[in-house]
């Protein structure tokens, strides 16, 4: 399935009032890694924040080498 149809897909599902991270994860299964990731990356370009985002970028990236068995 095209990235945009699984987006326009999400955009139509989203809760009206807000959605959380879980919700996220929860509708995208495999395909959540590279959109949390990206998230992160973006949060890490705050200054002071780098450093624990780089820490958190940790975990989404070693659960993608668990999940696709490269570990």
């Amino acid at each position: 399935m095209p990235a945009s149809v699984l987006l326009q897909r999400l955009h139509d599902e989203a809760p009206a009032d807000h959605f959380t991270l879980g919700w996220l994860m929860g509708r995208l299964h495999k395909r959540s890694f590279g959109p949390i990731m990206l998230l992160l990356a973006v949060v890490a370009i705050a200054p002071g924040v780098s450093i624990v985002a780089g820490l958190l970028l940790m975990i989404p990236a070693s659960q993608m080498i668990a999940v696709f068995g490269l570990w």
